[in-house]
């Protein structure tokens, strides 16, 4: 036992929390009463009382304490506070059996100077305690409780959805729980699919692309959690409703940054620069403009504006050139919708802002859309208002189309040999020249626009159920786990770069 003096609460509680609580003396006597040196001792001590560890949100039965003074005389009538110990903002012991709710109790001491206290545990394991104050006598101590987890509940596997690069690990918590989530000490039962291999401490290893569960048991619990195994990969786009922001994050749901910068209205996609640590993006403040061409560094989220054009024009779809040197975007004089009178040429400029010049003059009507330069800067893919794709090479004008596909956005495969285009009829694949057409996914309201992967073995766009990466060969289908309610809500605009 220790006076405290003027110790406040808060000091008291502080002392607790750094494992230097004081200790409460308990009386050893027959008949209840303090004998011998503890019958002497000044603050309070312990009369009579259950045992101080039990299970979480157990009821207690009652403890009786002692209150004596400076001069180790018992204190009749005093009044003595008592308060919950706090972790955070949560209390480790309830006040009373009946109720959760009081923040402090209050306590008369009788005409032996005792009082009684029936707490009930708290809902968080380990270390707990109760303040006793007596703020006339200036006196301070703590009542020690250890709070242990209850029966077994639930089987908690966190994160329950998630992913992981193939050949890489990613550490899950795999615990059988209380009612409340603390882990209890038995050790479940794991059982892996094909595609995983899962370690008893919950380290789960990627085997094979694919999305695999893992199912855990333990008695008459279970429950079932999912893991997708993926190929590496920084990805970035755009994502919002009313709202609009960039965002990157690594393919296994790492490196997140939903807000890495506001962007107003979206005015087509976003690209990453050669050494992936840039965004190129064009953002306007209102539907109508006026959209503008900005570089933003991800690291720091400083951020550039790349030209100023005259008032009255617009600049968007920016896409970097293969050497980074040049920005190839889509330059409207007018409103931003060309069904109110808009027309966008193809325009390039440098990245510094110099010797804007124009590359494809605007359609009689209308204007283009989703400028892609080839890898070997021959050619410039781009798409029409009436989805047809046209492909120009650059050194003598000629134009060749390819139609049928409702085309809202194309990107040169990295080895050039195919385009990737995404509109209204779906998601396809097709040669350079127009052969060897292939549809990937069907049409979604919001499937029109996708990126292909820095090796082209895979591709990313909204399936409408999330971000998906598709494998072209085999064909395989991944919906990441983290697409919706996490780290971004679906998205578009996207581009793929390789993963630090």
């Amino acid at each position: 036992m220790r006076r405290a003096g003027a110790a406040s609460l808060r000091e008291a509680a502080a002392r607790w929390r750094c494992l230097l609580s004081l200790t409460i003396v308990l009386v050893a006597c027959s008949d209840g009463s303090p004998t011998g040196n503890q019958a002497t001792a000044t603050g309070f001590a312990i009369v009579s009382g259950p045992t101080r560890t039990d299970t979480t949100v157990a009821f207690s039965a009652p403890f009786v304490l002692e209150l004596r003074d400076e001069n180790r005389a018992v204190q009749q009538g005093t009044t003595v506070v008592i308060r919950s110990l706090m972790r955070g903002p949560v209390r480790t012991m309830y006040l009373d059996s009946a109720t959760t709710l009081f923040d402090s109790v209050t306590r008369t001491t009788d005409e032996r100077g005792r009082f009684s206290i029936a707490p009930r545990f708290g809902r968080l394991v380990g270390d707990a305690g109760l303040i006793l104050s007596a703020p006339t006598l200036s006196i301070v101590d703590t009542l020690d409780f250890t709070v242990k987890p209850g029966a077994a509940y639930r089987i908690a596997i966190v994160p329950h959805d998630t992913a992981v690069r193939l050949g890489r690990e990613v550490k899950l918590s795999i615990a059988v729980t209380d009612r409340y989530g603390n882990a209890r000490p038995e050790a479940p039962t794991i059982q892996a699919g094909a595609g995983i291999r899962v370690q008893p401490d919950g380290r789960v290893t990627g085997l094979a692309y694919g999305r695999s569960t893992l199912v855990v048991k333990s008695g008459v619990l279970s429950d079932t959690g999912s893991v997708t195994v993926v190929p590496p990969g920084r990805l970035t786009g755009m994502t919002g409703s009313s709202v609009f922001w960039t965002f990157v994050l690594n393919t296994d749901g790492s490196g997140a940054d939903g807000f890495l910068r506001q962007i107003g209205w979206p005015g087509g996609s976003v690209r990453w620069s050669r050494d992936a640590t840039r965004v190129l993006l064009s953002s306007g403040f209102t539907w109508t403009g006026s959209y503008r061409l900005y570089e933003v560094t991800v690291s720091d989220r400083s951020e550039r504006l790349v030209w100023s054009p005259p008032q009255g024009t617009q600049q968007g779809w920016p896409s970097y050139s293969p050497d980074g040197e040049w920005i190839y975007f889509v330059y409207i004089v007018g409103r931003w919708d060309y069904a109110e009178g808009g027309t966008g040429a193809i325009w390039r400029v440098r990245r510094d802002g110099s010797s804007a010049q124009e590359v494809v003059p605007a359609p009689s009507g209308g204007g283009w859309l989703s400028p892609s330069l080839s890898p070997d800067g021959s050619s410039l893919a781009y798409v029409g208002t009436d989805g047809t794709l046209f492909i120009r090479t650059l050194a003598n004008g000629t134009t060749r189309t390819i139609s049928g596909l409702s085309a809202s956005s194309v990107v040169w495969s990295p080895n050039a040999d195919r385009l990737l285009v995404a509109g209204r009829a779906g998601l396809f694949v097709v040669g350079a020249d127009g052969s060897g057409r292939r549809q990937l996914r069907p049409g979604i309201v919001w499937g029109r626009d996708a990126a292909w992967s820095p090796d082209g073995d895979w591709v990313v766009w909204n399936s409408g159920g999330g971000i998906e990466l598709v494998r072209l060969e085999p064909e395989l289908a991944l919906t990441l786990p983290f697409s919706y309610g996490s780290v971004v809500s679906g998205g578009w605009g996207f581009a793929w770069a390789t993963q630090p």
